[in-house]
C-alpha cells in the first residue's frame, strides 16, 4: 500500500486537511485552527510528516482580474510582480502572488491577450502560514494561494450560462467573484469578512462578547438552525449591493468547514440563490482521484483539486510569481535580449464589478507564401537575437483511450479518435494553444532515425554535467509511473570540421561551427536549448521570427457532466523527468542536430536539418503512457510564431501541405508531409492545429510507426 499523503488548506480559523493513499482520497477532516489537540490526533492517525502542498486563504487578500490593456501588456512573471505594486490591493509589504488565466486557470502564454486573474496576500501572511502548520507537525512542501483553486472548482462544476458568485472571506474584508463555465468573469469586495459574520452570530444569538460568537461558530455540535435565518438576513443586506446588476445562480462561500454548511445555505436563501453544491462524485471523478470519502463535503471540493495536482503546477493550482521568478531558466538565449513589455497603467480598485465576458484572443495574422529563394549562404557577422522562449502549450488533444474512472467514455479507435477530437475542440484548443507556462521553454526534441549520408569523422565529446535534482513526487496525471530519477548530463557534440571538398550542393556555412548548440548563416540563425528545443529562429539582423519549435507538451481532455469539453495539462519540458541529449554534427556539407528526449510518457527523436534558406525537422514519437484517468492525452509538438514579428494586416494562409504566415520580414511558410498529417485530423489523419501564432501536430498513442513520424520544414522569408 503507498504511503499516505496530505495536504492542507489553511483559513483565517480552520484548517482543512486531505489523505491520500496513491490516486484515493482516504480522509478528509476540517478543523478549527484551535482545536490543536484534535489535529495533533489526526495527524498521529495517519502517520503524517508534514504536507506535500498546502494552500492559504489569508486573513487580508486580493483579487484582481486583468483590464483590457493589461490583459496583453503584462504577462511576464516579472512584468506582474512589478505591475503588482501600482495595484490597489491595500496589503502590506511587499505582497506575494498567483497570476492564472482567467478563462482556463492555466498559467498565461505571453503571446495572447486574454483576461488574466491575479489573487495576492501579504508576505506576512504567507510566512505566518508556514510557521502555523509547521507548529501542528504539518510542514509544507511547498504553500501557494488557495483563491483560484475555488475559483477553478466551482467553474468546472457549473452549465453553460450559469453563474456562481464566490465569496472569499478574509477578516474584515471579503473577496467577491463572479465565476461561469467559462472562467472568472468578474470580481469585487465587499465588507463580509470574518469579524462581520462573528458579529451577525453575536446579535443572532443574543451573546455578549463576539469572541463567544466566534467560538460558537467553530462549536461542532452547536444547532444553529433556529438562528440560522436571522444570522443570514443580517449578513445578505451587506451583499445585496454587490448582486445588484451583477446576478449569479449560486453562492459558495470559500473556507467554511462542512458543520457550517449552515451559513452558505441561509446566505444563498437570503439573496434568492441556491447554495453551490456540485456532484462531488462526478467531482473527484473528473479530477482523476477515487475517493473512500462518501459523500464527500462540497467545502472540501477546491481541497480535493490541490491534492489532485499534487506538486506539479496545474490548472487553477499555480505556483507564486517569487517561485516563478526563482525558477531556473532551462536555456540561455542569445546575447541579446529583446526588452519585455511595458507594463499597462494600474486598473482602478473594482467594487461590485459588472459581469464581463473574457476578452477575446488577438492574434495577428500572416498571409500567402512567397517562392522560395535559391541562395548559397556566405558568412554574415553573427549578430546575438532573441528573449527567453517559453514553452508552448496547445489545450487540444487527440485519441488515446481514457482509462478507468474517467468521466468520458472513449473506447473507439485511435485513428479516428485524433480528428474527431481535433473537430469537437478547434476552437477550444486554439484559444489556449499558445499558452506559454511561466518561464518554461516548451520543447524538446530527439534525432530521428533517418538514412543520412554518413557523417564526417565525430569530434571528441563534450559532457556537460547538470544539477542533481532530486525525485520528484509523481505528477498526479502519472499514478502508475515510478518516480523519476535525477537528470543525466546532457551531451552535446562539437560538430566535426569538413574537409575542403566535403562542401556539397545545398551546404550552408554556419557561423557558430565552434558552439555544440547554436547555428546560424546568411538567413537565420537559431540556439537548440538543453532541453532539446529549437529557440529564438531570428534573421541576422536579430528578428526573432519562431520563439520555438520541437517542443513537446503533454495535454488532456474530457467530456464534463455539461457536456463541455474540459482541458488539463499533464506535462512536458518542466517535468524532472524530461531529459535530452544534443548531438552537432555536419553530413554532407550541412549542418545537424540530433537530439534524443526521454519522458516517463513517451520517446522522441529528431533531426534538425540546417539548411541554406531553411531548417528540416524530422521527428519520430514512441508513445509509452499516453493515458490518464480524466481522458486521452495528446503529446503536442508545437512551432510558436513571434507574435512582434507577424503583419498583424494579414492572415494565416493554408493549403493541403503548407501553412503560410506574412511576416513583416516576409512570407514564412511551414511546409509539412500531408501523407498521415492533415489540417483538424481530416480524413482521420493525425491531427494539426493551425492558428493564426504557430502550428501543433498531435502525437496520440498508437502503434502505426507512420501514424508516430512527422517531418516539416521552416521556410525562411
Amino acid at each position: 500500500m503507498a504511503s499516505p499523503t496530505a495536504f492542507a488548506e489553511l483559513a483565517p480559523h480552520s484548517l482543512h486537511l486531505a489523505v491520500l493513499s496513491g490516486r484515493k482520497l482516504i480522509a478528509v477532516r476540517a478543523f478549527s485552527t484551535d482545536a490543536k489537540a484534535d489535529i495533533a490526533a489526526f495527524v498521529a492517525e495517519h502517520k503524517l510528516a508534514g504536507v506535500v502542498r498546502a494552500s492559504l486563504l489569508a486573513p487580508k487578500g486580493y483579487l484582481h482580474r486583468s483590464a483590457e490593456a493589461e490583459s496583453g501588456a503584462v504577462r511576464q512573471p516579472a512584468a506582474l510582480q512589478s505591475h503588482l505594486a501600482k495595484l490597489p490591493h491595500g496589503l502590506d509589504g511587499n505582497p506575494v502572488a498567483v497570476v492564472c488565466d482567467a478563462a482556463t486557470g492555466s498559467a498565461l502564454d505571453a503571446t495572447r491577450v486574454a483576461p488574466w486573474v491575479l489573487a495576492a496576500v501579504d508576505s506576512e501572511s504567507l510566512g505566518a502560514a508556514k510557521e502555523t502548520l509547521s507548529s501542528l507537525g504539518l510542514a509544507p512542501a511547498d504553500l501557494t494561494l488557495a483563491a483560484p483553486n475555488h475559483l477553478g472548482v466551482v467553474a468546472s462544476s457549473l452549465a453553460a450560462d450559469e453563474v456562481a458568485l464566490v465569496l472569499i472571506p478574509g477578516e474584515n474584508e471579503a473577496s467577491l467573484a463572479w465565476v461561469a463555465a467559462d472562467g472568472v468573469r468578474a470580481v469585487a469586495s465587499a465588507p463580509l469578512g470574518y469579524a462581520r459574520i462573528f458579529e451577525a452570530v453575536q446579535h443572532g444569538l443574543g451573546l455578549k462578547f463576539k469572541a463567544a460568537a466566534g467560538k460558537l461558530f467553530y462549536n461542532e455540535n452547536y444547532d444553529f438552525a433556529e438562528a440560522a435565518p436571522k444570522i443570514a438576513a443580517e449578513l445578505a443586506e451587506v451583499l445585496k449591493p454587490s448582486l445588484a446588476g451583477n446576478p449569479a445562480a449560486s453562492l459558495h462561500i470559500a473556507g467554511l468547514t462542512p458543520t457550517q454548511a449552515w451559513l452558505g445555505g441561509g446566505l444563498a436563501s437570503a439573496l434568492g440563490l441556491k447554495a453551490w453544491s456540485p456532484a462531488t462524485a462526478d467531482l473527484v471523478s473528473r479530477l482523476g482521484l477515487e475517493s473512500a470519502v462518501n459523500p464527500l463535503p462540497a467545502s472540501a471540493g477546491a481541497l480535493a483539486s490541490l491534492a489532485a495536482a499534487g506538486a506539479a503546477d496545474s490548472a487553477w493550482v499555480q505556483p507564486t510569481l517569487e517561485a516563478l521568478l526563482a525558477r531556473p531558466k532551462t536555456a540561455v538565449p542569445f546575447p541579446k535580449a529583446a526588452a519585455p513589455a511595458a507594463p499597462a497603467p494600474a486598473a482602478p480598485a473594482i467594487k461590485a464589478a459588472p459581469a464581463m465576458k473574457p476578452a477575446a484572443a488577438a492574434a495577428p495574422a500572416p498571409k500567402a507564401a512567397a517562392p522560395k529563394a535559391a541562395a548559397a549562404a556566405a558568412p554574415a557577422p553573427a549578430a546575438p537575437a532573441p528573449r527567453p522562449v517559453e514553452a508552448v502549450s496547445v489545450q487540444q488533444t487527440a485519441p488515446a483511450p481514457a482509462a478507468g474512472g474517467a468521466p468520458r467514455k472513449s473506447n473507439k479507435g485511435a485513428i479516428f479518435i485524433a480528428g474527431g477530437v481535433a473537430l469537437v475542440a478547434a476552437v477550444v484548443g486554439l484559444a489556449m494553444h499558445f499558452r506559454s507556462p511561466r518561464d518554461r521553454q516548451a520543447a524538446q526534441g530527439a534525432p530521428a532515425q533517418q538514412s543520412a549520408p554518413a557523417e564526417t569523422t565525430p569530434a571528441a565529446t563534450e559532457t556537460v554535467p547538470q544539477p542533481a535534482a532530486p525525485t520528484p513526487t509523481p505528477r498526479p496525471s502519472t499514478p502508475a509511473i515510478a518516480p523519476i530519477p535525477a537528470p543525466a548530463p546532457i551531451v552535446v557534440t562539437p560538430p566535426a570540421a569538413t574537409t575542403g571538398n566535403a562542401a556539397v550542393s545545398g551546404s550552408s556555412t554556419d557561423q557558430f561551427a565552434a558552439d555544440p548548440r547554436k547555428f546560424g548563416n546568411e538567413r537565420y540563425r537559431f540556439e537548440v536549448t538543453e532541453k532539446g528545443f529549437i529557440q529564438a529562429l531570428a534573421t541576422p539582423r536579430d528578428e526573432v521570427l519562431v520563439e520555438s519549435a520541437a517542443g513537446i507538451s503533454l495535454q488532456g481532455s474530457y467530456v464534463g457532466t455539461d457536456g463541455r469539453r474540459k482541458w488539463f495539462n499533464v506535462g512536458g519540458v518542466d517535468d524532472v523527468g524530461y531529459q535530452a541529449t544534443v548531438r552537432k554534427s555536419v553530413r554532407d556539407g550541412v549542418t545537424v542536430f540530433d537530439v534524443r528526449v526521454t519522458h516517463p510518457r513517451f520517446e522522441l527523436e529528431q533531426t534538425f536539418h540546417c539548411l541554406p534558406e531553411s531548417v528540416r525537422v524530422t521527428a519520430r514519437f514512441n508513445p509509452i503512457n499516453l493515458r490518464d484517468p480524466r481522458g486521452v492525452i495528446a503529446a503536442v509538438h508545437s512551432v510558436r510564431l513571434s507574435p512582434v514579428a507577424l503583419n498583424p494586416s494579414l492572415r494565416m494562409r493554408a493549403s493541403a501541405d503548407n501553412f503560410a504566415y506574412a511576416m513583416k520580414a516576409g512570407t514564412l511558410r511551414i511546409g509539412f508531409d500531408n501523407t498521415v498529417w492533415a489540417r483538424d485530423g481530416a480524413d482521420g489523419r493525425q491531427t494539426i492545429i493551425a492558428g493564426e501564432n504557430g502550428v501543433a501536430f498531435h502525437f496520440t498513442e498508437n502503434t502505426d510507426q507512420r501514424r508516430n513520424t512527422l517531418s516539416y520544414e521552416i521556410l525562411m522569408p
